[in-house]
């Protein structure tokens, strides 16, 4: 019998409570942590604790997240400085099963600045060039006051159909 078996070799072998295992290394858990990019989080099953490695996941889970504008935004007043967007923003906070409370915030522009707002910002750390491609974001200015615990913040903004998009013209 001519026949060849291929054995991974372990990753680690580790003892918890006295139990002897083995990890065998994650190829295809790898492949998949990587297809979200930063927003994947990979660490080593060989170790004896965790507590580590939960508080990396709880960092990205509870980390702010950025409102990256991805496409280039129609300007609705190309006269004026800046672009001007037409994008609504919604603030949603969840109250029982069926029944979230939505709150439109207008855009600080129309209201006279009074909190709460959104406006645009520039942030290429949060939204690089490659990601969004003016490295804008919606921000929420509420004057020193906390978000809503559990709020979510939805958005939409009218985008350029492509290059040749008359509104989008330099």
């Amino acid at each position: 019998n001519n026949e060849k078996v291929l054995e991974v070799a372990p990753a680690c072998s580790i003892k918890i409570k006295d139990v002897q295992s083995d990890a065998a290394p994650a190829v295809r858990i790898h492949d998949f942590v990587g297809a979200f990019a930063a927003n994947g989080i990979e660490r080593s099953i060989c170790t004896e604790d965790f507590a580590v490695v939960m508080r990396d996941i709880a960092g990205i889970i509870a980390a702010p997240q950025s409102a990256c504008i991805e496409q280039r935004l129609v300007d609705v007043d190309r006269t004026a400085a800046g672009v001007q967007p037409d994008c609504a923003v919604t603030e949603v906070v969840p109250r029982g099963a069926d029944s979230p409370v939505e709150t439109v915030i207008p855009g600080c522009d129309h209201n006279g600045r009074t909190a709460p707002c959104w406006f645009l910002q520039q942030n290429p750390a949060q939204c690089p060039p490659a990601r969004a491609a003016e490295s804008l974001e919606i921000k929420v200015e509420r004057a020193g006051a906390a978000p809503p615990v559990d709020a979510r913040l939805n958005y939409s903004c009218v985008v350029c159909a492509g290059t040749a998009d008359p509104r989008c013209a330099p």
